[in-house]
Order: structure tokens, then sequence, then C-alpha cells
């Protein structure tokens, strides 16, 4: 009788613990695996983030060459032979403006439409002509540069 009574009493311990701890572990389970779907959740957000950056800084990038390679080739091309027919060495403001365009443009069909195209997935198309016509200015300006001191050197 006394071990029926300790078994009687020992199933309605565990009974009773089972019954009041059994929410208190369903919750402590549900804020861990919370916690863990959370961090997990900021790890993928933080690889996307590099990999956004990366891409845009990649597309900026290839731009940027397209434009040194037009700039470079339009002033082989063209300015050379402009600013040589020119009484006062200057290329006229309308003409200038003219060759600026031919330079966009051939940067343009140097990336091609699909480059293009990506550009405009990160820009709008006045900021992406505004980024063009910024870095054809400063890839004109390092050219100048460079003609200063081959011509200072020599």
């Amino acid at each position: 009788m006394v071990l029926a009574a300790a078994s009687t009493f020992l199933t309605d311990l565990v009974s009773g613990l089972t019954a009041s701890l059994t929410p208190l572990l369903v919750n402590i389970a549900i804020g861990l695996i919370g916690g863990l779907a959370a961090q997990t959740m900021r790890w993928v957000m933080a690889r996307k983030a590099i990999a956004d950056h990366e891409y845009v800084k990649g597309v900026v990038a290839r731009l940027y060459d397209a434009i040194v390679i037009a700039v470079k080739a339009t002033q082989q091309e063209t300015v050379a032979d402009i600013k040589a027919a020119s009484a006062t060495g200057r290329i006229d403001p309308t003409v200038a403006a003219e060759i600026k365009a031919q330079a966009i443009a051939r940067a343009k069909a140097y990336v091609g439409e699909h480059g293009i195209s990506e550009a405009l997935k990160i820009f709008a198309p006045d900021e992406l002509d505004r980024l063009m016509n910024d870095h054809l200015e400063s890839a004109v300006h390092d050219l100048r540069v460079t003609e200063r001191q081959c011509a200072a050197d020599s």
C-alpha cells in the first residue's frame, strides 16, 4: 500500500510538473527559435546589402571604364584634329557639345544595351545621364592633366 501511495504521489507530481512546465518549455522553445530566425534574417540581410553594394560598385566601375575609353578614343580621333585645324587651338562650344554627346554615345555603346538596362535598375534615367556626364568631365580633366604633364616633361 505504501508502494502504491508512493507511485500515485510520483505520478501526480510528474503530471503536475509536466502540466505546469509544458507552457514554460514551449515559450522557451518558441523564443529560441524566434531568436535564431531573427539572427539568421539579419545575417541574410547583411549579406544581401554587401552583395547589392558590390553590384552597384561594379556597375559604376564599368560605366566609368567605358567613359574613360570613349574619352581617350574621341581625343585621339577627333579632338586633336579639330584643335589643330582651329586658328586659336580651341574648340567652338557647339562643336564641343557635339563631341561630348558622341563620347557619351560611344561609352553607352561600349557598355551595351544590357549594361545600360542594368544601370537603369539602379539609377533613374536623369541620374544615369548626370553620372555619365560627371564621369566624362572627370575623365577629360584627367586627360588634360596628363597631357600637360607630358608636355612639361618633354
